[in-house]
């Protein structure tokens, strides 16, 4: 066993390569035979003999045996210059691949990886938001107080399209003059100052609902599609200030004949039959002459009746009526249980004698007649209110006067 001349190892018989560093084993072998026979020859200073030209052939041979040595011998240092290089090129490449690693290591922990990117989503959001709002959009995504939601109320919050707050203000309002009437005017003004504070805010998130709304019932939509439909849906609403203001125009304007028609009063229920218009009615225990020309209104009950007349030149109405007395005389009632207005002209409080029964009376500019007595536990009250009057009116009244007896 021998060892390569170059790296030092090991070499098994047989061998024609080095398993190390790849030196052709036999070249080497040859070289040295080479190298000593030119040795000799230099020290002796005898050239090998001549036979029959057989060894200037061989010498020949071993002439171009050396130079095909010396061409394996550079074959080999270029095999072991290329086996470097590529060597290199590898150790190269590995270093590249692993500079690479590092960077991209380096870039995805470095804290301009992890800062946020905008969301074109959200940006596109804000500008279909913009868009629903119209007009004064910045202002009313400040979130402060809002002047024109207190100063214009309902109108305001139906000029900008917000009907579920529009309903909720009429049925407070509605509620507060029907049972509250008292504090209606102080609920009211609590609710606009409220609205007031809270509007803007709850106006940003009705808009927000509203432009998810749109952008769910709308999927395939392009952005200049969905700018177009939030566009039509939000804004503001001219038609509807008008709308809103002319119903309510026409309320007050029905409340009013309404009231000027009818005297809305709670009602008892006692047993007691009408026998029809022109004869004599009964209302409680109370007895009254009808005049034929008076009718009889859908209203009346045992307790309570409620007649008008109404021709050319005539207009007028009785109502009469049985309660349980929550006052303590006729007087009081004549005088804390109807209604007067400061500008009325009222008569002294006087009393009077109809039928051996004595009434309570009052008149009040000229047109208004009211009458009370307290009779077998109850308040029996008549009131009676002209118009226009022509001669039935008065005609009537005097009727009916004449006529108050009890069973």
């Amino acid at each position: 066993m021998s060892k390569c001349t170059k790296c030092g190892s090991e070499i098994n018989d047989g061998e024609i390569f080095c398993k190390n560093c790849g030196t052709k084993i036999i070249m080497q072998q040859d070289q040295n035979t080479n190298f000593s026979q030119s040795n000799n020859y230099q020290n002796n200073g005898v050239f090998p003999s001549i036979e029959n030209g057989v060894n200037f052939q061989n010498s020949q041979n071993g002439l171009n045996f050396q130079n095909a040595q010396n061409s394996v011998s550079m074959q080999n240092n270029q095999n072991e210059i290329n086996f470097q290089g590529s060597q290199n090129s590898m150790n190269t490449q590995s270093a590249q691949s692993e500079m690479n690693s590092k960077n991209a290591n380096f870039y995805s922990n470095s804290p301009s990886s992890s800062m946020p990117q905008k969301d074109n989503s959200s940006f596109e959001d804000e500008i279909l938001i913009n868009t629903y709002i119209g007009k004064n959009a910045d202002k009313l995504k400040d979130g402060q107080f809002s002047f024109c939601s207190l100063f214009f109320g309902l109108l305001y919050v139906v000029y900008r399209k917000m009907w579920y707050l529009a309903t909720i203000w009429v049925l407070i309002n509605i509620f507060s003059s029907m049972f509250l009437s008292s504090l209606s005017g102080i609920i009211t003004l609590a609710f606009n100052v409220f609205v007031a504070i809270k509007f803007k805010n709850l106006y940003i998130k009705h808009v927000k609902e509203k432009v998810s709304l749109i952008k769910a019932k709308n999927p395939g939509a392009t952005k200049e599609q969905l700018i177009a439909i939030c566009s039509k849906k939000g804004g503001t609403s001219i038609i509807a200030v008008v709308a809103v203001t002319g119903l309510f125009v026409l309320f007050l304007f029905l409340l009013f004949i309404f009231l000027m028609t009818f005297s809305l009063k709670k009602l008892d229920d006692n047993v007691s039959i009408f026998s029809g218009l022109g004869a004599t009615e009964s209302v409680g225990d109370l007895k009254i002459k009808i005049p034929s020309d008076f009718e009889e209104r859908n209203s009346n009950t045992p307790n309570y009746a409620l007649y008008e007349l109404y021709s050319t030149g005539n207009y007028c109405t009785l109502e009469v009526k049985a309660s349980n007395p929550i006052y303590n005389s006729a007087e009081e009632y004549i005088e804390k249980g109807i209604y007067y207005f400061s500008t009325d002209e009222k008569s002294e409080i006087k009393k009077v004698d109809i039928n051996d029964n004595i009434w309570t009376y009052r008149k009040v500019n000229n047109n208004s007649y009211y009458y009370a007595i307290m009779k077998n536990n109850y308040l029996y009250t008549l009131d009676f209110f002209v118009l226009s009057d022509s001669g039935d009116c008065g005609d009537g009244y005097s009727t009916i006067v004449k006529s108050l007896d009890f069973k």
